[in-house]
């Protein structure tokens, strides 16, 4: 072979390459380096114009035909409940994601791709056919983690199937073989409950009770030591007596060991929780705060335990101790400063608390939230007229929009609480006026002029009237007292689902829940509900 052959060969290769890979469209074409050129100068002449290249030669492109795309699960979709088992892909598995099919794949032995079909199955419903994939997929893994992850969905399948007995053998073989710390108290946490369903309470508690111990390599702790709490108290719920026998056992173990932290803020939880006993879980709380001065957290939560138990006064010195400490952030002094004028209106010092929300937040006030926060004060202490002004305050200086339309329709809200229909109507028109491209704000103005609609259609006293034509004459053939046609459109007594094209491009039709599905615009603790009919 010659040069100029070789040559040709090598700007061809490119090309052909180029061709093979390209599934659909055009023949692409190879760039053409970009020859610098000299920046002339004003003396000099302009640069030569260079000869045309010589052509490269076109090469047909090699159509390949159109694979299907690959559709892959919703992201946050998972097979389960479980948090663990999310498959994105075959586990323990490393073959080459493209070439021939293999023996193992073929034969239905990979334990990868059963895993994989299964999780489909289970993706889809189709519990029957996952359960023998995982069962031979089981058997044919050598990975261990393989192995974990293919118990823990095998335990999940049948726990869906109702077999709690064959989940609560997979669970067990998972939770004795996991060396994950935060995933083995997630599987324990999941075998308790299974051994609950199975009516073995005792178990139940034995396992939960062990995921309690607390373990500083469980990143999440916190977390899991909330599951715990709420694991045992569905326990407890369905045998009481070992709730009793586990605090009896909780006091000698405190007896022994005072300052035991997570076992004075189990306790503090219990009372709490599940007994109901606010101020005995503030005692616990108290002696957690006293073994911890320094833990903001324990101090956060004993002030919390005063509110629950009505000890205000209590919780109004801890809230400005709390902002006298040295290196408090102005943040931080500004919620604890609101938090004690929340605690005077609760204790019943109204003119207290107005004062001292004056002197120590309405001062400094200068964010939307602020605003925000001081209305929910104002509200409670049956200001609404102060709490209106902050409320458009705070839209003025929102610059979020749905933060703007919350505002808005706080005040629509309030009006609608005081029986002021028209205000409350007229204001949610005119944010469906203002905001006629926000989807939320739609909804929820709608859903406030549905209400104003349904209270409006009530008499004095009672139900909307249902207007009936009385009786008439029947025709001919048609039997005396069939005809009860209303005269007009018979009032329900909720609104009636409507749908009206709200949408930004006003195709979208937009459901309007009824009134027994409404909620207020804004939620807020202690505030009074609407007048029930």
């Amino acid at each position: 072979m010659n040069i100029k052959g070789l040559g040709m060969i090598q700007r061809v290769l490119p090309l052909l390459l180029t061709a093979i890979v390209a599934s659909a469209g055009e023949a692409p074409v190879a760039p053409t380096p970009a020859t610098p050129q000299p920046v002339a100068s004003p003396n000099q002449p302009p640069p030569a114009i260079a000869p045309a290249q010589q052509p490269v030669p076109i090469v047909p492109q090699i159509r390949m035909p159109a694979q299907p795309p690959i559709q892959q699960p919703p992201i946050g979709q998972q097979f389960s409940q479980q948090p663990h088992f999310a498959p994105q892909g075959p586990i323990g598995f490393n073959a080459p994601p493209h070439g021939p099919e293999l023996p193992d794949v073929k034969d239905m032995t990979n334990p990868a791709y059963l895993l994989g079909l299964a999780g489909i199955h289970l993706q889809f419903g189709a519990i029957d056919r996952a359960e023998p994939l995982l069962k031979t997929a089981l058997e044919k893994s050598k990975d261990p983690n393989q192995k974990l992850a293919i118990t823990q969905a095998l335990g999940q399948c049948l726990e869906r199937k109702g077999d709690n007995k064959g989940a609560a053998e997979q669970f067990e073989s998972a939770y004795n073989g996991a060396t994950n710390p935060s995933e083995k108290a997630q599987l324990g946490l999941a075998l308790a409950g299974t051994y609950l369903r199975l009516g073995d309470a005792d178990k139940a508690q034995s396992i939960a009770l062990e995921v309690a111990k607390p373990d500083k390599a469980r990143f999440d702790e916190p977390n899991i030591q909330q599951n715990v709490l709420h694991t045992l108290t569905e326990i407890w719920q369905a045998k009481p007596a070992l709730l009793d026998a586990y605090l009896a056992d909780a006091e000698a173990a405190l007896a022994k060991e005072p300052n035991d932290t997570v076992l004075l803020q189990r306790l503090s939880d219990i009372y709490s929780n599940v007994k109901h006993d606010p101020v005995k879980a503030a005692s616990y709380s108290e002696r957690i705060a006293a073994a911890h001065p320094d833990d903001k957290m324990a101090q956060y939560r004993l002030a919390a335990s005063y509110q629950q138990s009505k000890q205000f006064d209590k919780a109004i010195d801890l809230y400005k101790k709390l902002m006298a400490a040295p290196g408090e952030r102005k943040d931080e002094v500004r919620s604890q400063a609101f938090q004690v004028g929340m605690m005077m209106l609760q204790a019943g010092k109204k003119d207290d608390a107005v004062a001292w929300i004056k002197d120590n937040y309405v001062k400094d006030m200068t964010l939307s939230r602020d605003y925000s926060m001081v209305s929910m004060f104002y509200e409670q202490a049956g200001m609404n007229a102060e709490a209106e002004e902050s409320l458009n305050k705070q839209a003025e200086l929102a610059k979020a929009p749905d933060e703007k339309v919350d505002a808005k329709l706080r005040i629509a809200d309030m009006a609608f609480r005081k029986k002021d229909y028209d205000k409350a109507e007229s204001v949610a028109k005119a944010v469906e006026v203002e905001f006629k491209d926000n989807m939320n704000a739609q909804n929820r103005a709608t859903a406030m002029i549905k209400r104003v609609e349904f209270e409006k259609s009530r008499p004095a006293g009672g139900a909307p009237i249902v207007a009936v034509k009385p009786a008439s004459t029947p025709p001919a053939g048609q039997p005396q007292g069939q005809d009860t046609k209303p005269l007009g459109p018979v009032l329900p007594t909720a609104p009636a689902p409507d749908v009206k094209p709200r949408g930004p491009t006003g195709n979208a039709p937009v459901p309007v829940k009824a009134e027994a599905e409404m909620k207020p615009s804004v939620q807020q603790p202690n505030a009074p509900a609407p007048d029930a009919k």
